[in-house]
């Protein structure tokens, strides 16, 4: 037990927040066209539009805070991250295959994906988690995988 991180990491805070800030700043674009607009037919059309964002940006919020973004806890032997109320638990040595993702829209860091049976834990690759990761798993062999990502995307 001595080879577990106690806090988790979340895995993707980058685009959790860039995400959900563009979207806020959306709905302060339109509550900002709503004020300006002369006719009522647009203030109404902006109103509505704003509302419609606001309640995107709140859903976004919960989606990432307790799905996407929620911590992962790793210990020796596992990768463990509960989403949605759902714990995933993956061991390393059950990992099919290592996903590089990259973002061209935001300018965040890339995503590495570890499949196993269908399921997925996904978690942005910086150096805070890396060094979490390497510290404390076991399985060299994903380790290899990993670096071996890194070192084909130049990164």
């Amino acid at each position: 037990m001595e080879n577990k991180v106690k806090r988790g990491i979340r895995p993707c805070n980058g685009r959790s927040i860039a995400i959900c800030v563009i979207t806020f700043l959306l709905a302060v674009v339109l509550l900002s066209l709503a004020i300006t607009a002369n006719e009522n037919t647009f203030k109404f059309l902006f109103v509505i539009l704003d509302v419609a964002w606001i309640i995107l940006g709140v859903l976004l919020l919960v989606i990432y805070t307790y799905g996407y973004n929620s911590p992962i806890y790793i210990d020796a032997q596992s990768l463990s991250q509960k989403r949605f109320g759902k714990i995933i638990i993956f061991d390393y040595n059950e990992i099919d295959k290592v996903i590089f993702k990259q973002s061209m829209f935001l300018k965040v860091p890339p995503i590495i994906s570890l499949c196993c049976k269908k399921q997925k834990i996904a978690f942005e690759l910086t150096s805070d988690i890396l060094d979490e990761i390497s510290a404390v798993c076991s399985c060299d062999d994903m380790l290899v995988k990993i670096n071996k990502i890194i070192r084909d995307n130049s990164l």
